[in-house]
């Protein structure tokens, strides 16, 4: 037994030695590497300015055509997958222009028939009208006069042009003596615009909307088109929401959508409406919150705004023929350049980053009650502290409560401040901080090779004072008594 022990002991210290050994060699492999590479995606932006338009040639009084115009953020086929889409934040610019061109016409050289209710005697044929010459009692019903006119305003019954058969007048004719000249063109004079010095860029422009303009010399490209030259639709009290002085409202009508408000009907909070800086110079109208991207827009609704504009009526006749246009510019960028609108109110931009005043009052409460957590009412038992537990549970609900007022959040905030300086303030919460920081002391003091009796009376003055700390119906007096007999025993055993 003993030498089997001895040897066993043996083994052991051999394979102790051996362990020892194989671990004082070290080796090294370098022949093998591995580099990981991260290749990020790119961020991509795809806002589209949405428009559904009633086209409208033969435009009267009292028309109303729709002109809705919306913009969304994503469309359909974006590869989600590949790629990041970030949120927007949008605006867009209404612009107006309107010319009335003077018209005039030309006539047919001669009168031509005309029946006894007005109308001209005009046929299909010539061996209509001949037919008809017979009934006057013309006994040659081959008649020079019968002639193939082709008036501006004689179409076929599908509307396109056609030429047809009138028999030109002549003193004694059954009919009566003149007849009637035939509009047979007509012709428009230079126009005149509502806002002058502006120009129509229509036609001009028609070769702009596929290709951005390349200045030959310097290289840079212009985006826009002419039609940005036109006059901006400032916004105010006005018809149209318009400023004063807009020539524009004696003639059309804007219908808005329902959701459009002025800068300062806004309380500054996001919200799902168009919002008109009826104090610009620019003529903006901003989407009231940040516009998510979405690849559908029913399932993601706050991917795309509501109408800013509805339809356009037109309100007055022009004398003459009138081209009236509506030219939209629309502008989004994220949050991070939203520093690029320089013109932007501050109204706007401090609301979408946060520095709006209600913004800036649920941030003061949610600091407010932060810090008063912080406090000791949890340790010290004292009504004050459940007042304090109370006062911070009432601030929490109304932080917690969306759409708060700025008045019900300051309300909230000072009700939490004066909670906390009446807590800081309380005879016995002072009493009890006082107290709680000599029951810690006493718990710290080193007692070797203080007497029995010092130690005895250090003993018996901190249970007394623990036993009335804990007491949260103990009266200021107690908590002072106590505080004076451990400040006493403390003392004496610190000689």
């Amino acid at each position: 037994m003993k030498n089997n022990k001895k040897r066993t002991g043996v083994l052991v210290g051999l394979l102790a030695g051996a362990l020892l050994v194989t671990g004082t060699l070290a080796w090294q492999d370098v022949s093998q590497h591995k580099t990981n590479k991260f290749t990020t995606t790119s961020v991509e932006h795809n806002v589209t300015l949405v428009e559904t338009f009633e086209e409208v040639s033969n435009w009267r009084k009292g028309e109303a055509k729709v002109n809705q115009i919306s913009v969304r953020n994503g469309q359909d086929t974006d590869d989600i997958a590949s790629y990041i889409y970030e949120d927007a934040y949008v605006r867009v610019q209404l612009k107006e222009f309107m010319e009335i061109k003077n018209k005039s016409y030309t006539y047919s050289e001669k009168r031509y028939m005309v029946d006894e209710k007005g109308n001209f005697k005009r046929f299909a044929t010539l061996e209509l009208a001949q037919e008809f010459m017979a009934t006057l009692g013309e006994e040659a019903p081959v008649d020079g006069r019968i002639e193939e006119v082709t008036g501006l305003f004689d179409k076929d019954e599908e509307g396109n042009v056609k030429g047809f058969f009138y028999i030109a007048t002549q003193q004694a004719d059954k009919n009566g003596q003149y007849g009637k000249f035939i509009v047979m063109t007509e012709v428009l004079g230079e126009g005149d615009v509502l806002v002058e010095g502006s120009i129509n860029q229509n036609h001009s422009s028609d070769d702009q909307h596929n290709n951005a303009i390349v200045d030959e010399e310097t290289g840079s490209i212009d985006y826009n088109v002419d039609e940005d030259q036109y006059t901006t639709h400032l916004w105010g009290a006005g018809d149209n929401m318009s400023a004063d002085g807009n020539p524009f409202t004696q003639y059309v009508k804007w219908t808005f959508g329902t959701d459009v408000i002025t800068m300062a009907e806004w309380d500054g909070q996001p919200t799902a409406q168009w919002i008109v800086d009826t104090d610009s110079t620019e003529g903006y109208a901003y989407w009231g919150e940040k516009l998510v991207h979405g690849t559908d827009a029913t399932a993601t609704p706050k991917s795309i705004t509501n109408n800013i504009l509805e339809k356009v009526t037109l309100i007055e006749q022009p004398y003459g023929a009138a081209e009236y246009y509506i030219h939209v510019n629309m502008d989004a960028v994220n949050l991070k350049d939203v520093s690029l609108w320089a013109d932007a109110p501050a109204k706007f931009t401090n609301a979408i980053s946060g520095k709006d005043p209600i913004s800036m009052a649920y941030k003061e409460l949610a600091e407010t009650i932060a810090t008063t957590k912080t406090l000791d009412f949890k340790v010290i038992p004292a009504d004050a502290s459940s007042t304090l537990v109370t006062a911070i549970a009432s601030a929490q609900s109304v932080h917690d409560t969306d759409n708060a007022t700025l008045a019900v959040l300051k309300e909230a905030t000072k009700e939490l401040q004066l909670a906390v300086e009446a807590y800081n303030t309380n005879e016995l919460v002072v009493a009890k901080r006082q107290l709680l920081q000599l029951l810690n002391e006493a718990e710290e003091i080193d007692t070797n090779g203080k007497s029995e009796e010092l130690i005895t009376a250090l003993s018996i003055a901190h249970d007394n004072g623990e036993m009335c700390f804990n007491d949260g119906a103990a009266e200021v007096a107690h908590v002072t008594e106590a505080i004076t007999d451990l400040t006493d025993a403390l003392a004496a055993i610190k000689s």
